[in-house]
């Protein structure tokens, strides 16, 4: 590799420039020369490689990198980063041991904040939301929107099917038809018209059946008609119609169970909680001790609330998410997302040469695979990889360590080092 020296002298009164082609090798002599002439030390051997790809900086401790040709540029600051890559791909930066991720065309972007988490997904994804412990999660066209507040969850689902809030321990369930809503000494009792939603809520107790897609305590001939028996709810639902009473229900101990043939509706009532169940790719639901638990099978939603914590999961490389005492879990199959926070710190892994990245401690370690980033941040120094003749470069008690193999590195221009 060679260097244009430029050398400016006067003759006569006038200004010439004398330009020279000069290995970098004796560009770097010339420079350790000029340099331990003014400082009384040398350029280090990490310092005299040669120039190429890489710019990178280094003040007072703190790291700004830049990777030429749209690939990788990051800037550290009082123990805080922020992370760009260029052309579609990850945009990060954290500060005050918060993260804030976003991932271009259509992908994932997420923010954390005081511990709390904001995720959203593009394109009829998930958009996903938590603040002080509590849930907010929507998904776009047709799918599940759901928010949870106050230990309260607040379920809907578009285009007719599934809408269901819960407040002060009583079930409310409604669909984007509903004709009438009935509330009895702090009980739920909801109707809705022509084979849609219906629910009746009596004594704490909740039953319900969906046809076609749709929900129904019981239906009939597209009316809605219950079946209570003492103080407890049973139902079943045969030829496409709404019966009080099935060949295949049972109660024992003043207790509900009561299935349906042919791969409709399976309901079972214990100790005054609940449990639903839909056969072939439909619902499945139960309800214990004030909590929600909630499937839906073959690639659709599973859902569980216990102790006012979420846990929803999502089938063949969708989403899966689970919270936990205030902290999200979230996982998304098949080359997507996977991502889990713990005790205030992140932890996020995409597969397939895409990102992986934890956060322990209010420190980062992050890699990039196939010939992309490894990257790992700890006690507020950098320690970062570039695979494949690209960067590798450790900092430490703010100094900079770095090599770039096959002779494409520059730790500093000449002028920055002089």
């Amino acid at each position: 590799m060679y260097f244009m020296v430029f050398h400016c002298h006067v003759s006569n009164g006038k200004l010439f420039e004398d330009r020279h082609e000069v290995p970098w090798k004796e560009v770097a002599l010339m420079l350790n020369h000029i340099f331990l002439v003014k400082t009384g030390k040398e350029l280090n051997q990490q310092q005299l490689k040669y120039l190429g790809h890489i710019a990178l900086s280094e003040y007072k401790g703190h790291i700004a990198l830049s990777e030429y040709k749209g690939h990788i540029a990051l800037s550290e600051y009082k123990g805080h980063i922020a992370l760009s890559e260029y052309k579609g791909h990850i945009a990060l930066s954290e500060y005050k041991g918060h993260i804030a991720l976003s991932e271009y065309k259509g992908h994932i972007a997420l923010s954390e904040y005081k511990g709390h988490i904001a995720f959203s997904e593009y394109k009829g994804h998930i958009a996903f939301s938590e603040y002080k412990g509590h849930i907010a999660l929507s998904e776009y066209k047709g799918h599940i929107a759901l928010s949870e507040y106050k230990g309260h969850i607040a379920l809907s689902e578009y285009k007719g099917h599934i809408a269901f809030s819960e407040y002060k321990g009583h079930i409310a369930l409604v669909s984007t038809r509903v004709t009438s809503h009935y509330e009895y000494k702090g009980h739920i009792a909801l109707s809705e018209y022509k084979g849609h939603i219906a629910l009746s809520e009596y004594k704490g107790h909740i039953a319900l059946s969906e046809y076609k897609g749709h929900i129904a305590l019981s239906e009939y001939k597209g009316h809605i008609a219950l079946s209570e028996y003492k103080g407890h709810i049973a139902l079943s639902e045969y030829k496409g119609h709404i019966a009080f009473r099935s060949h295949r229900i049972s109660e024992y101990k003043g207790h509900i169970a009561f299935s349906e043939y042919k791969g409709h509706i399976a309901f079972s009532e214990y100790k005054g909680h609940i449990a639903f169940s839909e056969y072939k790719g439909h619902i499945a639901f139960s309800e214990y001790k004030g909590h929600i638990a909630l499937s839906e099978y073959k690639g659709h939603i599973a859902f569980s609330e216990y102790k006012g914590h979420i846990a929803l999961s999502e089938y063949k490389g969708h989403i899966a998410l689970s919270e936990y005492k205030g902290h999200i879990a979230l996982s998304e199959y098949k080359g997507h997302i996977a991502f889990s926070e713990y005790k205030g710190h992140i932890a996020f892994s995409e597969y397939k040469g895409h990102i992986a990245l934890s956060e322990y401690k209010g420190h980062i370690a992050f890699s990039e695979y196939k010939g992309h980033i490894a990257f790992s941040e700890y006690k507020g120094h950098i320690a970062l990889s570039e695979y494949k003749g690209h960067i590798a470069l450790s900092e430490y008690k703010g100094h900079i360590a770095f090599s770039e193999y096959k002779g494409q590195v520059s730790g500093k221009t000449a002028g920055d080092w002089l």
